[in-house]
């Protein structure tokens, strides 16, 4: 089971749901369009950050 995603992968900040990604079928939520780019140059990068991809 999985936990829900608080924080953005990139700069550790509260997630505002407005900015996110659809990656590997599962949803990516941001704090701001700025990190949504970032994570988009690297996604590996930033995987072990987010719940909803640890297993």
């Amino acid at each position: 089971m999985t936990g829900e995603q608080t924080l953005c992968p990139v700069m550790d900040a509260p997630i505002n749901k407005e900015y996110f990604v659809e990656y590997k079928g599962k949803m990516v939520y941001f704090c701001c369009p700025g990190c949504e780019k970032q994570f988009l140059e690297n996604p590996e990068k930033y995987l072990h950050k987010l719940p909803q991809f640890k297993q």
